[in-house]
This record gives structure tokens, C-alpha cells and sequence, in this order.
């Protein structure tokens, strides 16, 4: 892989995994039309942790507080409801992890055929744009960490579970899911990047055993670790300028993006 390929693929994941334009439909488009084949799997787990960097950056706090309640299970397992609780906070997270794990085992197949087919990238960046599109009708915009339930974490993970697909947006259709929800614009995004964390994590320990190997078959070191460490600068100033974006509701532009580009796949 070419230093500028890989700088190419670090900044398009930085700046698409935050805003809701999907990072894999932007580099399945990538990919094709410059002419370069699929990166390796190492290359693409090293990226997204280094987007991970940026969530654990900017929503450290929350990170030090779920951390402190992980090592305490009989605390956050019988979690006050109708509370605010960082203990609260993790095991919503958690439960949102369930539906998108059951979608990503019983639709893995599909998924990597999605990836080099540009018709059905286009039919993904249109499906993410109907999403973000129907927050426009939600009602309320202001239920706080309080007042979410069990049924609000599950659909936001069924929602972040059809994001396996190129082309629709993980932070794209959970901070719908959320908004469709009535939840604050803040709490939203901060749902979202947190339930970020357990999904890369998870996917790194899966594909663990392959990683090693690409990474102990001579693979450029430097390369990767520089590529990680601008996706996550990126990423850093993705996530600062999509929260100003939701404080002045304009989220559904993205929709209008999305829904034009993938249109113009089509076409």
C-alpha cells in the first residue's frame, strides 16, 4: 500500500465514521473509482481504532465513569431507571450491542458481497438518507438519559445493526434512531460515539487471529500506526463540528447528501 492511498483512506475514515455520510460506502466508492484493491483487514481495524481514539478523546469523561462502574457489576447491573448514572449509561450500551451483533453473525455474507457492488452501496447511501430524512418528524427533542428504557437502546442498536451495510451510516442511524426517539441532539451523538466503543472493540477481538498475521507478515509498521493516528485527528474534528451541526438542527441535511449520492451511483 502507497503512503498516499493509505493518508487518502485515513481521512476519508476520519471524517465519514463521525459524520453521518458512512466511512465503508465512502471507501467502497474509493476503492473502486481510484483504482486500488480492498485494504488489508489490519489496515482497516488500525483505522477504526484510530477513530476510536477520537471518541475516547472527546468523551473521556464518560469512558473514566463507565470504566469505574464496568469493575462493579452488582452496582451497574441493578441500575436506578429513572437515574442519570454512568452505571445506567453502560448497561444501556450494552443492550443496544445485542441486536447489532445478532444482524452483523446472521448477515455477514451478505454484507461482504455489499462491498464490491456499487449498486448496492447506492441502494445503502439512499436507505441512510430515508433514515436521517425522518427526523424531521419527530416530535420532541428533549427526553434525557433519565427517561430512556430498554426499548430505546434495542432500537437504536437494531438501527446501528442495519449500518453493517456499505452505505448507510452508523453514526447516521443510531443519532436518528435516538432523535426519532425524542432524545436530546447532545445526548444523541454522546449515545452514539459511546456505543461506538463496544462495536469496534468487539470486531478487533474477532478478527484478532487475522490481523496478527497480516501485521507479522511485514507489513509497514510506521504506515499504519501514521494513517491511525490522522483518522483519529480527524476524527476528532468530525465529531466537534457534527455536534454543532445537531445544537442547530440541521442534521437531516445530511440526508439530502446521502439520498444525491446515492443517486448518482445509480445513474
Amino acid at each position: 500500500m502507497t503512503l498516499w492511498i493509505a493518508l487518502v483512506l485515513a481521512v476519508i475514515q476520519g471524517v465519514t465514521e463521525f459524520l453521518p455520510v458512512s466511512s465503508s460506502g465512502h471507501l467502497a466508492v474509493a476503492q473502486v473509482w481510484l483504482g486500488f484493491s480492498n485494504p488489508p483487514l489490519a489496515f482497516d481495524i488500525v483505522l477504526h481504532l484510530g477513530t476510536l481514539v477520537a471518541v475516547l478523546a472527546v468523551y473521556r469523561r464518560d469512558v473514566a465513569d463507565m470504566a469505574g462502574e464496568l469493575v462493579h457489576p452488582g452496582r451497574w447491573l441493578k441500575a436506578d431507571w429513572r437515574s442519570d448514572s454512568p452505571g445506567k449509561l453502560l448497561l444501556l450500551i450494552l443492550i443496544a450491542c445485542v441486536p447489532t451483533a445478532a444482524i452483523g453473525f446472521g448477515l455477514k455474507s451478505a454484507v461482504e458481497a455489499a462491498f464490491s457492488d456499487l449498486r448496492a452501496v447506492a441502494f445503502g447511501f439512499l436507505a441512510g438518507g430515508l433514515i436521517m430524512g425522518a427526523t424531521v418528524f419527530r416530535k420532541t427533542r428533549d427526553r434525557s438519559l433519565a427517561q430512556m428504557g430498554i426499548w430505546d437502546a434495542v432500537f437504536i442498536g437494531l438501527l446501528q445493526g442495519a449500518a453493517i451495510f456499505p452505505g448507510v451510516s452508523r453514526s447516521g442511524a443510531t443519532i436518528s434512531a435516538a432523535l426519532i426517539l425524542g432524545l436530546r441532539p447532545d445526548l444523541a451523538a454522546r449515545f452514539s460515539f459511546l456505543l461506538f466503543i463496544p462495536a469496534i472493540l468487539g470486531a478487533t477481538l474477532l478478527e484478532a487471529r487475522d490481523i496478527a498475521g497480516e501485521l507479522g507478515s511485514g507489513v509497514n509498521l510506521a504506515l499504519y500506526a501514521g494513517s491511525a493516528a490522522v483518522a483519529g485527528a480527524v476524527g476528532v474534528l468530525a465529531i466537534r463540528v457534527l455536534l454543532k451541526i445537531l445544537q442547530s438542527a440541521k442534521f437531516h441535511y445530511f440526508a439530502l447528501y446521502c439520498a444525491a449520492l446515492g443517486l448518482a451511483l445509480l445513474v
